[in-house]
């Protein structure tokens, strides 16, 4: 009757799982169309084909056309015809990226709303505004889209894609010269790859954001560290945000008035930029003018002259306006170092119809050359009014200042708030995951409490199981602890016996007596400090030597970062190893007997080796019955405690032969205890 029974419950299981199966599968299917949520699958294709877009791979639009040609729905194949527009951003011809954007964003705002919908509008704004800040064509602009496109990342199947978001509005703020605000999107996305156990390496570009800042704070000092210590991790971020690094840290230290540095750093930038052949994009062209202005300010202007001609043809014909801005203001430094200064005047009557950059930092390096260029022309009224507008701008970045200090206050505040908002949104994402009739839901509820009471059954025997093979470990511990005692004291009886004078015998007597009380003592505990291992060792070297006519000279250091105190390990352990080595080791030999116990710290736990001069460890002579007890005991109870513990939590063991030229002088045993030992199911 009972195997009928047990029969009966397994296949009453089984059936109950499958029916949960087939209701969960029209649950998915009920609401997982298009519009729904991208498999494992999809998502991993996904992201190796975008860091491909991202490294430059040449192979990447390929695969892009080919997952297109292979997309089963609209969605899909949007995900990767927006990628090339990614692709098409960070290469030379970056306008063309507003085409696939533009595309993007006219069939996603098409869609009802949906978590996917929301992803692929966010990831199509987020290219219109990275355009936009590419080409300084309307800062406002660039933050209203950024600021949008986080919003909608924030409700939608991408969600781990909103730091990077946080990160290009707060590049934008630092555009508009707004520190603050920028300083608090760089916190924020910070805070979200936290939240959302992002990758560590995701950090690494925040803190490039936050130097950006202290840059323009013009406190180099904290802007040097923050560059310093995402250069240690210079290898594990993608080309283009290598190339944003450089470029950046590079003009640290010019804003830094350290010229040379600023050299070494641009110029490690166009190494870099040549061995991963990055011949036709826009950051070829940056380093170049980069370039020009740190010789111009290193009083090389032939050199500075040579990079300007290279840069100039491109930004003109991509008509952007900054770097055009930025160009004509080297020249007119060289012209100034040369004394031509009608070549000056030239080039500001050429700039006068055209549209006013905003960028202060370009401001700032322009009116450093003017104002040179009127005190060499005695128009020292000019040069007053750069001097006040100067001034102007000192006080507005103290204003600057202040205001990230209020900003960093507020911040605190609001980033309760924001993990709030974001558990809210997981909420509503997974009640529109699996939202459907309250029929299906009742009977989920019903087949899942069937379930659960057969789980229960199943994880119950698992315990009981998992509690008789514990208990048959501690077993398995005890029985070979108590072999140790015996063994212990037989040894040193014998030895004991042996000795004929009464006196000594009776004084040996009396030690071995101590002796014994300490080792029932401490055999009887699974683990003693080692402080206690170590005073009971000390004690069984002496009463040793005072039966042995040719004493062994024995010694114990302790690296200062060792607190032996704290340290546990297996009782008896060191004891062992120094009784094997007297017995065996030093066995027929008549010359002078050293033995060293020498214990040093580890990053995660402790080394303990014991050293001897004696006739070295054969494997071939090892016979767990005649000799060798204690190793044998040891390796066991090694065996058992290692018993289901990751690599760097286990005891290890190892036996060397310490050799002079081609012969044995000595063996050495050495045992890694790790730092914590867990005594989990070890009574």
């Amino acid at each position: 009757m009972y195997e009928t029974a047990k029969t009966y419950i397994l296949w009453g299981g089984k059936f109950l799982h499958l029916v949960l199966f087939v209701i969960i599968a029209y649950l998915f299917s009920c609401k997982t169309d298009n519009n729904g949520y991208r498999s494992e699958e999809e998502r991993t294709t996904l992201r190796n084909i975008t860091d491909s877009i991202e490294q430059m791979a040449p192979n990447a639009l390929r695969l892009c056309d080919s997952m297109m040609t292979q997309a089963k729905d609209s969605f899909t194949f949007y995900d990767y015809f927006l990628l090339k527009g990614k692709h098409y951003l960070i290469s030379e011809s970056n306008d063309t990226s507003l085409h696939f954007s533009a595309k993007t964003k006219a069939f996603a705002e098409k869609q009802p709303e949906s978590p996917r919908r929301n992803g692929l509008l966010a990831k199509s704004l987020a290219i219109e505004a990275a355009t936009d800040y590419v080409f300084r064509r309307n800062n406002e602009n660039t933050i209203k889209t950024n600021y949008n496109a986080y919003l909608l990342a924030m409700r939608s199947d991408i969600i781990d894609f909103s730091p990077e978001i946080a990160a290009n509005l707060a590049d934008a703020y630092t555009m508009a010269n707004n520190l603050p605000e920028a300083a608090k999107w760089y916190r924020r996305a910070l805070f979200l790859v936290d939240s959302l156990q992002l990758p560590e390496r995701k950090n690494i570009s925040l803190y490039m954001g936050l130097a950006q800042i202290y840059t323009n704070l013009e406190d180099f000092t904290s802007a040097e560290y923050f560059y310093k210590q995402t250069d240690k991790h210079f290898d594990r971020i993608k080309l283009n945000m290598q190339l944003y690094f450089l470029n950046n840290f590079g003009n640290m230290y010019y804003y830094k008035k350290d010229y040379p540095k600023a050299l070494e750093v641009f110029k490690r930038m166009e190494n870099h930029l040549h061995a991963n052949k990055c011949n036709n994009i826009i950051d070829v062209y940056l380093c170049r003018i980069n370039l020009a202005d740190v010789y111009l300010n290193l009083d090389s202007t032939e050199a500075a002259l040579k990079y300007i001609n290279d840069a100039e043809d491109f930004f003109i014909k991509k008509n952007i306006l900054p770097a055009i801005h930025y160009v004509n203001t080297i020249k007119i430094g060289t012209a100034i170092k040369e004394k031509r200064y009608d070549e000056v005047e030239r080039i500001m009557n050429k700039e006068k119809h055209e549209r006013k950059i905003k960028e202060q930092n370009l401001i700032n390096i322009r009116d450093r050359y003017l104002t040179e260029y009127y005190k060499a022309t005695d128009n020292y009224k000019k040069a007053y009014e750069i001097f006040s507008k100067a001034t102007a701008a000192s006080d507005s970045a103290m204003h600057n200042k202040m205001g990230m200090r209020a900003s960093e206050i507020m911040q605190k505040f609001t980033e309760d708030t924001l993990k709030l908002n974001h558990a809210i949104e997981i909420s509503k994402k997974d009640a529109d995951l699996y939202k459907t009739s309250t029929t299906l839901w009742l009977m989920a509820f019903v087949v899942l409490l069937l379930s659960t009471c057969l789980g229960a059954s199943v994880v119950y025997t698992k315990n009981k199981k998992a509690t008789a093979q514990i208990k048959m470990l501690n077993l398995k511990m005890e029985n070979i602890r108590q072999r140790i005692t015996p063994h212990f004291v037989f040894n040193i009886l014998n030895a004991e016996i042996g000795k004929q004078n009464n006196e000594q015998k009776t004084d040996g007597l009396y030690k071995l007596s101590r002796l014994i009380r300490a080792n029932l003592d401490l055999s009887c505990r699974m683990y003693i400090t080692l402080s206690e291992e170590l005073d009971f060792v000390q004690r069984f070297v002496e009463l040793k030597n005072s039966m042995l006519d040719n004493k062994i000279k024995f010694s114990m250091n302790i690296d200062s970062n060792v607190e032996p105190d704290k340290i546990m390990i297996p009782s008896m352990f060191i004891q062992l190893l120094v009784e094997n080595s007297i017995k065996h080791g030093f066995k027929n030999t008549i010359k002078e007997k050293r033995l060293d116990i020498n214990i040093s710290g580890r990053p995660r736990g402790t080394i303990i080796a014991v050293t001897d001069n004696g006739t070295g460890f054969d494997i071939r002579n090892f016979n767990n019955k005649t000799g060798k007890n204690g190793l044998d005991i040891i390796r066991k109870t090694i065996m058992i405690i290692n018993q289901d513990k990751r690599e760097n939590a286990r005891i290890k063991m190892n036996i060397q032969n310490v050799k002079n030229g081609n012969e044995i002088s000595g063996c050495t045993v050495e045992l890694y205890i790790p730092q914590k030992i867990k005594l989990t199911n070890i009574i």
